[in-house]
């Protein structure tokens, strides 16, 4: 495939001809020239243009389709090295095939070079393992590593004095976090704000665009009898 020059808006365009129709037949699949609109079917070829997702078009002049979220975010990340450093080739190809299979799959290169999966899940990452060993890279040997956590620490700030103006002159006072205890005094507050706040938007209707960007809010109020 040839990128094709557009403009700077439609980056990221490819042509191609050889793509083919497919209906589903069960388990098998029928050859088709055409297909109409509303048909669910299979298309052939699109393994070297289209990833995740992607907008399919008979001309070049339509602007891309928003892709398909996704409720899940990807939480466990391993790094995978294969056994014998020519594999690498193979092993990088097997995940972009397993990219292109599972949309809730992350591939990606850390900072300091090493391949890493990102899974929904302990069960997940055996199975994009297993697809890995039986179907995407076959016979390539490779070790997967503990699950990579990211560290991070809180630096909580020293006690710090700051002069507060009241009735009866000036006044220092001690500034520090709050306790435990006060934070879930806080978080209780929060919550109850939150259960008001509900009760005010009784009569609201809130719906979601399709691709879950943004939300409208409706109010519904009664007409006044004249």
């Amino acid at each position: 495939a040839n990128p094709t020059a557009m403009n700077k808006r439609y980056l990221g365009v490819t042509s191609s001809t050889s793509l083919s129709l497919f209906l589903l037949m069960g388990k098998s699949l029928q050859a088709i020239p055409a297909v109409p609109a509303g048909c669910i079917v299979g298309i052939g070829g699109l393994d070297d243009y289209v990833l995740n997702s992607g907008t399919i078009s008979s001309t070049m002049a339509v602007p891309g389709l928003s892709s398909l979220s996704h409720s899940q975010t990807p939480i466990v990340k391993v790094a995978l090295t294969p056994n014998r450093y020519p594999d690498m080739a193979a092993l990088l190809e097997g995940l972009r095939l397993l990219q292109q299979a599972d949309p809730n799959v992350e591939v990606g290169v850390t900072k300091s070079g090493q391949h890493v999966i990102v899974t929904s899940g302990e069960l997940h990452l055996e199975r994009c393992l297993r697809d890995l060993n039986t179907r995407f890279a076959t016979g390539i040997k490779f070790q997967v590593s503990k699950p990579i956590v990211g560290f991070r620490e809180t630096i909580l700030p020293q006690l710090k004095r700051k002069k507060v103006l009241n009735e009866g002159g000036e006044k220092d006072v001690d500034i520090k976090p709050l306790s435990r205890i006060d934070q879930e005094d806080a978080y209780r507050e929060n919550q109850s704000k939150k259960q008001e706040r509900k009760k005010r938007l009784r009569d609201y209707v809130e719906k979601a665009t399709p691709d879950a960007k943004f939300k409208i809010r409706a109010r519904a109020i009664p007409l006044v009898e004249k």
